[in-house]
């Protein structure tokens, strides 16, 4: 069984998780491979890091996405949907995942939950669904739509439904059967619409989420039997692969504590961090990874936003 982790990393700020992703992913997962989308070139202080880890499984692309004729955070996002190389086909399973992941090895390997899950559903993907709600008279939901899409599709989005449909930003697919329904040419069409804002006349509400559920919709993928998530908390549950409700982090979000807001204030954070899958992962990062020195040595190397980020989480487990 081949499996493959890959992510595109835009912005030299997030190109810093990128050894502690290829860390933890090898830490847990040593047997799966790493593809590393990366616009631009990498930061030379980067290239040394991972060159010092020297991993093996580990193939970083430079430049991708080089043609787009002005990249965004919000464009960066979609991209996520249309990575394409060739050794893709190679694999049997490949995740999409987040740049700001500290993956952590549980019981039942990754890939074996989410086929598990997908036997469940029938799908060749594994994700979940949220409803997003909007009104559309509201000014600052007006204000949001023009600020992103200008006056694309305004009069869609003030009388069109009300409720969208979204997927998540963790996504695992068969390759072989993903990658009929969706061939290279597609991804290439589904590019060209990200890159001219094309994608804005397709979403209502200008989100990278809800664009990845209409591209599973338009090639008849259908999402539309994957569960609704009902509580955040319990769909983390790494071991509850044979309920319809399965969306583990498989690892800690960095970006829960990048917030520089205080965690007193973020009811919905606190309650995934006191979760029995975040305590699960948190005793292994702060026993296991934190008595590592190559852990030690990458985050010594880090810049201070990652360090105090690393720090917060310390802080709260404490």
């Amino acid at each position: 069984m081949k499996v493959c982790l890959t992510t595109f990393v835009y912005g030299e700020a997030y190109q810093a998780y990128i050894p502690f992703l290829m860390y933890s992913c090898y830490k847990a997962y040593p047997e799966y491979d790493m593809v590393i989308f990366v616009y631009k070139s990498l930061a030379k202080n980067i290239k040394k890091q991972i060159e010092k880890l020297n991993y093996s499984n580990v193939t970083i692309i430079e430049n991708s996405f080089s043609d787009c004729p002005q990249m965004t955070p919000r464009i960066s996002q979609c991209l996520r949907w249309v990575l394409w190389d060739l050794s893709f086909l190679q694999y049997d399973y490949l995740y999409i995942v987040d740049i700001d992941m500290l993956y952590v090895r549980e019981p039942k390997p990754l890939h074996e939950q989410h086929i598990e899950h997908m036997r469940i559903t029938g799908l060749c993907f594994d994700n979940m669904r949220r409803i997003h709600k909007r009104n559309p008279f509201k000014l600052s939901s007006i204000g949001q739509r023009i600020k992103y899409a200008g006056t694309k599709a305004i009069l869609k989005y003030l009388f069109g439904s009300r409720i969208e449909y979204r997927a998540t930003g963790l996504h695992f697919i068969k390759v072989s059967e993903y990658y009929s329904a969706i061939p290279q040419d597609h991804l290439s069409s589904i590019r060209k619409q990200i890159y001219s804002g094309d994608w804005l006349n397709r979403v209502m509400y200008p989100n990278d989420e809800v664009f990845l559920y209409k591209i599973l919709e338009n090639h008849n993928l259908h999402p539309e039997k994957m569960a609704i998530q009902s509580n955040s908390c319990k769909s983390l549950d790494f071991n509850s692969y044979l309920t319809p409700e399965f969306r583990p982090h498989h690892g800690i979000h960095l970006g829960i504590f990048r917030n520089p807001v205080p965690l007193e204030e973020r009811i919905s954070d606190l309650k995934i961090l006191q979760s029995d899958a975040y305590i699960y992962y948190k005793t292994i990062v702060i026993n296991s990874y934190f008595a590592d020195k190559e852990f030690l040595s990458i985050l010594s190397l880090a810049p201070e936003s990652i360090k105090n980020s690393y720090n917060r989480l310390l802080e709260y487990y404490k």
